[in-house]
């Protein structure tokens, strides 16, 4: 419980108008992401970014390296499932996959894919679409021959988004 309290007050330190006292944070936390494998400090800082959309965390988060790039993943593939936390994940995907992280080739075998996938294929917000498919278009040249096997989903994806003003003129509604 002691480490949950230190973690809380070093996540509100990353938001302090000191660059110093930033700096020395990000470098705390980069440091127990070293040495600490699991993912609990990962998914605390994706679930204080998505609540707060602090650029400090964000930092953090784009630039993790393995192991932790399967925690990442794991986490906004989570939140990619629902809904409501669902655009925020997207954008942070959006952030992370536009840095091209080494580990980038890992993107085609996460199950973030697929959801990510079923989200373009089901979901009618269109600002949830939008970013998905800017998100999607980023990951493509990132996703190795492997992902070969995702080819008719993508045609499905494309092809629902460019005949939704067929289906309904004027108007910006998905519905299938």
């Amino acid at each position: 419980m002691a480490q949950q309290a230190n973690i809380g007050e070093l996540l509100s330190m990353l938001d302090s108008p000191l660059l110093s006292v930033r700096d020395d944070v990000t470098t705390v936390f980069k440091e127990n992401l070293n040495s600490d494998r699991g993912p609990m400090l990962v998914n605390t800082l994706v679930d204080y970014y998505l609540e707060t959309n602090s650029q400090p965390v964000l930092h953090i988060l784009t630039t993790l390296q393995e192991p932790h790039d399967k925690h990442l993943l794991d986490k906004m593939n989570e939140y990619v499932g629902k809904a409501a936390s669902r655009l925020s994940a997207l954008l942070l995907l959006g952030h992370v996959v536009r840095l091209q992280p080494s580990w980038k080739h890992k993107l085609s075998q996460a199950p973030l894919l697929p959801s990510l996938l079923k989200c373009l294929k089901m979901d009618t917000d269109v600002i949830v679409l939008t970013t998905g498919v800017l998100v999607l278009i980023t990951m493509l040249p990132m996703i190795p021959q492997s992902g070969k096997q995702h080819l008719h989903d993508f045609f499905d994806i494309f092809g629902r988004l460019s005949s939704w003003c067929l289906k309904k003129p004027g108007s910006t509604a998905l519905s299938e």
